[in-house]
């Protein structure tokens, strides 16, 4: 039943993913549906290998978004060691909300993924800009699915050697058995973005059928166009024509069009933010806490040091936030209660409210 699940999210839904990558995937899909565990295993080992969060200083909350993307964890997340964007949002809005947290930097290294819940996270990220910075890290790739999601921050950053772009959507059908023995290719491919999706075989379909399938296609990939305008603040058509068109683009590349603000490593980024990275050489003992606590945890005085402050992943595949806090840093500090005050304003701003509204329909939807 596992692999029937699996094989229909690989085939006949949209996905917006380097096809590299989808081809990787569904190699390791059929090898599981064949029985061939060990090929599974070689595949999760090497993904999640290089998934290791960056730590961040104190007021800074980092927040991974690694490998292949899919709506929920399940098998496809477990093997290909991605995210689960329905448990990022829930991260960001923690730390959204969070009084310990001054800036999210998200950290991404990922190829894109299903079109189902890349467009709810896009919105997610979109509706909480000017509540705190959100600036997102591209360490080393940005790509499809992946770009629209950060597309939507304040200020996105891109490693020299990163790249982003391939912006399109695809899906592909398989052809019926007969029409394989009859020496057709196994698949057919149905894409928008010209580029996009070029690795791949494709077979002859009807006008119809064709017809059909590339609506379908488009219509998400017009959605995404419209998202990326959205957030860079350009047109649609400038999305379609000068990003990349389809395919991948290096950094410098990339700032030139529009698509990244700036050039810089993560360490570049962290110490512009005006705190101590991990390799500015402060002693520190790090104490790890569920970011349940970001909204409990009482604030730490200020130091020139500083301390710690990241969202790593446990091998349970929940995220949690390190606190770091330097041997300078000053005793905590609870934060004094404020005196009751008929006159003051308890209200919340609009932001606030829609915010709270998400994240009780993100816990409702999740029981």
């Amino acid at each position: 039943m596992k692999d029937q699940q699996l094989l229909s999210v690989l085939y006949n839904s949209p996905w917006s993913i380097l096809d590299s990558k989808w081809l990787e995937i569904e190699a390791v899909i059929l090898s599981h549906a064949a029985g061939k565990s060990g090929d599974v295993e070689k595949f999760r080992a090497a993904n999640q290998a290089l998934q290791t969060p960056q730590p961040a200083p104190r007021g800074i909350a980092v927040l991974p978004l690694f490998g292949a993307m899919a709506q929920r964890a399940n098998m496809l997340m477990d093997i290909s060691g991605g995210t689960s964007t329905e448990m990022f949002g829930k991260e960001f809005l923690r730390a959204v909300e969070s009084p310990q947290v001054g800036t999210i930097v998200i950290d991404v290294d990922s190829p894109g993924g299903t079109i189902a819940g890349t467009m709810e996270l896009a919105d997610l990220i979109f509706e909480a800009r000017g509540v705190k910075p959100i600036i997102a890290m591209v360490n080393s790739m940005a790509a499809s699915a992946a770009f629209w999601v950060i597309s939507q921050v304040d200020e996105i950053v891109m490693t020299p050697s990163g790249m982003v772009g391939a912006i399109g959507v695809f899906t592909r059908v398989p052809n019926p058995p007969e029409k394989v023995a009859e020496g057709e290719p196994t698949v057919e491919v149905i894409r928008a973005g010209r580029l996009k999706a070029e690795e791949g075989p494709e077979i002859p379909l009807s006008d119809d059928g064709r017809a059909m399938i590339q609506a379908f296609v488009d219509e998400h990939f017009n959605a995404m166009v419209a998202t990326i305008a959205r957030g860079r603040d350009v047109t649609s058509r400038i999305v379609t024509t000068d990003f990349g068109d389809g395919s991948i683009l290096a950094a410098e590349a990339a700032r030139r069009v529009g698509m990244i603000d700036s050039i810089e490593t993560m360490d570049q980024l962290l110490a512009r933010l005006g705190a101590v990275t991990a390799t500015g050489g402060s002693r520190a003992e790090t104490v790890t806490a569920s970011s349940d606590d970001w909204d409990h945890k009482p604030e730490v005085a200020s130091t020139a040091t500083g301390g710690d402050v990241t969202t790593t992943v446990t091998d349970d595949g929940n995220q949690s936030m390190n606190v770091t806090e330097s041997e300078s840093v000053a005793e905590v500090e609870e934060p004094e209660a404020p005196e009751p005050d008929a006159e003051t304003d308890t209200s919340e701003t609009p932001g606030q409210t829609d915010l709270r509204r998400r994240r009780m329909r993100m816990h409702q939807h999740s029981l």
